[in-house]
């Protein structure tokens, strides 16, 4: 009856935790998680379908003060270009609409922000070229500004840009009443 029983709780293709879950909740038998373990990495469709890229650890980051560290990110919203930055100390927001995605407009509204607000020790990128490129780099150097970026395809490592971008979109959906993007810059206190 195991394999039977294995294929029911597998039934859904759901990966080896949810099937150990759903095997919790009506049965047990001696050495049951090993078995669920061994049938899902031999399921085709699993094994077929199975994420590309491994889920990389999230290392948690440590600052001590305001501007130490920063996250930035591009989004759209509409058809508005937008750079957010986050302070990972203060959890600070500022959201800034772009007239292009080129890196001098980037650049552009970074410097606006360090000026106002203090150089940062860090900075925090996804690998966007506007984020990897030369004038990026020497924007970081002249300022002494160390910039980190995040592994291709993951996003997570810069959560809480990642993070904000949903919650400043969904900010943005409540407050729409067609107005002007173009005047719009959003800045969040937590």
């Amino acid at each position: 009856m195991r394999p039977k029983i294995l294929s029911v709780l597998h039934q859904q293709h759901q990966g080896i935790e949810k099937t150990r879950l759903r095997a919790r909740q009506s049965v047990y038998w001696p050495g049951l998680n090993n078995d669920i373990e061994r049938m899902v990495q031999s399921c085709v469709p699993c094994q077929t379908h199975q994420r590309s890229q491994s889920k990389l650890p999230v290392k948690p980051i440590q600052t001590s003060q305001a501007m130490e560290i920063i996250g930035i990110d591009l989004f759209e919203y509409g058809s508005q270009q937008f750079l957010l930055a986050v302070d990972y100390f203060t959890g600070f927001v500022w959201a800034d609409p772009l007239p292009n995605t080129r890196s001098e407009a980037v650049l552009d509204r970074l410097d606006s922000i360090v000026t106002d607000f203090g150089r940062p020790a860090k900075l925090i990128s996804d690998n966007g070229p506007q984020l990897t490129s030369e004038a990026m780099k020497e924007f970081c150097q002249e300022r002494g500004i160390a910039h980190e970026t995040s592994a291709p395809h993951h996003q997570q490592a810069n959560g809480r840009a990642e993070r904000n971008i949903q919650t400043i979109k969904n900010m943005l959906k409540k407050a729409d009443s067609g107005s002007s993007k173009a005047s719009l810059r959003i800045s969040l206190q937590p």
